[in-house]
C-alpha cells in the first residue's frame, strides 16, 4: 500500500520548510557599516517551459497496449521553482510524463547542475503520472519514443535554468487541505477465490483486487484508507504577488485524451484564477505534483454506480481545496 503521508514529496517540501523558515526578511543594504551581521534574503524563482512534442506522432504510454497520439489536446510542461536562502539552492521540476527513467532523470540534473550552478543533488525532478503523454520509458507493453525522450531532457534542464534566472525577492508558506472527493482507494480485500488473477504477480490464489468495480458482490472492503491531503507551498513577492504554488495529491490521474496534461495542468491553472495571478511581473506558475498514488485512483467502489468526473472537474476540485485552506483560511505566505 502507498497510501501513507510519509511520501518523498512531502519529506522533500518539509526539508524545503526547514531550511527556508528563518530567512523571511529583506537582506542588509550593501554598505552596511554597523558591525551587524548581514541578513540572508531569500529568494524563488518560478518558470513553466513547454514540452509538448515538436513532432507528431509519438508513442503513448500508460495502457496496457502501446498507443499513438497524432494530436494535442492540451500543452504539455515542465513546472519549474527554484529557492534560494543565499548559501543553499534547491529545484524542483514536476514534469508532465507518466513515468521518467532515472537515466533521463540524471541526464537532465547533469545538465542543469552545469547551466544554473545547483548540485545535482538539490534537485528533485518527478513525474505527474499523466498517462496522455509521451512514452520515455518502455513498460506494460509500450516502447520508448527515443527521439522524444532524447530531446526531453534539455528542455527540463532549460526550465530549471529559466526559473534560476527569475530569482528574486521572496516569502514562503505552507499548509495542508483536504480533498476526500476525488481520492479513493482502488485495491480491494476480496472473498476467497474470487479475486481475477493478477497478470504481474507470480503468486497464486491472491486475496486482493484492483479495480473491482462497482456493485461486485466478492469485493469486502479497500485494502488500506486514501491520502486526501493536498499539501500546498506557497511563494509571493514581498509585496504579495503570488510567484508560484506547489500543491501536491495522491489520486492516480484522472483521464484525459492524448495528449494531454490531465488534471494537473487544471489544478495548476484554477489555482492561478483563484488567487487572481495575472500579468507577466512575475508570471505565476501553479504546479501539481503526485503524491501517494499506488493504489489510489478518483473511483469510490463503495458506491452503487460510478459518479461522475473528468480531468477538468478534478483539477478544479483539488485546486479549491488549495485555495480554500491557503487564501480564504489565511495560511499564506508569510
Amino acid at each position: 500500500m502507498y497510501q501513507h503521508t510519509d511520501h518523498k514529496i512531502t519529506q522533500f517540501i518539509a526539508l524545503v520548510i526547514f531550511v527556508t523558515a528563518w530567512i523571511f526578511v529583506p537582506a542588509a543594504k550593501a554598505g552596511n557599516t554597523t558591525g551587524q551581521t548581514p541578513v540572508k534574503i531569500f529568494r524563488a524563482g518560478a518558470y513553466a517551459i513547454d514540452i509538448t512534442p515538436l513532432e507528431l506522432p509519438v508513442i503513448v504510454n500508460g495502457g496496457v497496449q502501446e498507443r499513438l497520439a497524432d494530436k494535442v489536446h492540451d500543452p504539455l510542461h515542465a513546472r519549474c521553482l527554484v529557492l534560494d536562502d543565499g548559501t543553499i539552492q534547491l529545484a524542483i521540476a514536476v514534469v508532465d510524463n507518466c513515468i521518467i527513467p532515472r537515466s533521463l532523470a540524471d541526464e537532465a540534473k547533469a545538465l542543469a547542475a552545469k547551466d544554473a550552478q545547483i548540485p545535482s543533488e538539490r534537485i528533485l525532478i518527478s513525474a505527474t503520472h499523466t498517462h496522455s503523454a509521451p512514452s520515455v520509458y518502455a513498460c506494460l507493453g509500450t516502447d520508448c519514443d527515443e527521439k522524444y525522450a532524447k530531446w526531453l531532457p534539455a528542455k527540463i534542464a532549460e526550465g530549471i535554468r529559466k526559473a534560476y534566472e527569475n530569482l528574486q525577492p521572496a516569502r514562503v508558506g505552507w499548509t495542508v487541505g483536504r480533498d476526500e472527493t476525488n481520492v479513493h482507494c482502488r485495491r480491494f480485500l476480496m472473498k476467497p477465490s474470487t479475486a481475477l488473477a493478477n497478470s504481474y504477480s507470480d503468486k497464486q490464489n491472491d486475496r486482493a483486487q484492483m479495480n473491482p468495480g462497482h456493485n461486485n458482490i466478492n469485493a469486502i472492503r479497500p485494502t488500506g484508507p486514501a491520502d486526501p491531503d493536498v499539501t500546498i507551498l506557497s511563494v509571493q513577492t514581498l509585496d504579495g504577488r503570488p510567484l508560484a504554488l506547489l500543491g501536491n495529491y495522491s489520486t492516480h490521474y484522472a483521464g484525459a485524451p492524448a495528449l494531454s496534461a490531465d488534471y494537473f495542468a487544471v489544478f495548476a491553472s484554477e489555482i492561478g484564477r483563484l488567487i487572481g495571478a495575472d500579468g507577466d511581473n512575475p508570471r505565476f506558475v501553479g504546479i501539481m505534483s503526485n503524491g501517494t498514488s499506488g493504489d489510489a485512483n478518483c473511483n469510490d467502489y463503495m458506491r452503487s454506480e460510478r459518479r461522475k468526473y473528468d480531468h477538468v472537474s478534478v483539477g478544479h476540485d483539488v485546486a479549491r481545496a488549495a485555495f480554500t485552506k491557503t487564501y480564504i483560511g489565511r495560511a499564506y505566505a508569510r
